[in-house]
């Protein structure tokens, strides 16, 4: 399976930096920025994503540039070869709209 813009998937973390985190689905590896981990702030620790939690996330961009173009801190310093950029703020806000 093949990650979409757009799709809904759990993100299984694999890495986590202040700045970011980094999982897995189906094989492709997303980056999450901190400011996407959710709509509070500063986000709250029950917020902040751990190594081995399922963080569920909209994806909003595929990774197109080759990794040697990207910054270093979106590569965990050139180790991590992402796929794609989600966020779980677009799942809040979507969730928001809904209610209302």
């Amino acid at each position: 399976m093949s990650v979409k813009v757009g799709d809904i998937v759990t993100l299984v973390v694999e890495k986590v930096a202040g700045y970011a985190c980094w999982g897995s689905v189906d094989c492709q590896t997303g980056f999450v920025h901190c400011v996407e981990w959710s709509l509070e702030k500063p986000v709250p620790d029950s917020k902040t994503p751990k190594v081995g939690d399922h963080l569920r996330v909209k994806v909003f961009r595929l990774v197109s540039e080759p990794q040697a173009d990207l910054p270093a801190d979106v590569t965990f310093g050139g180790t991590v070869t992402g796929d794609f950029v989600a966020s779980a703020v677009l799942l809040e806000k979507e969730n928001e709209s809904n209610k209302g």
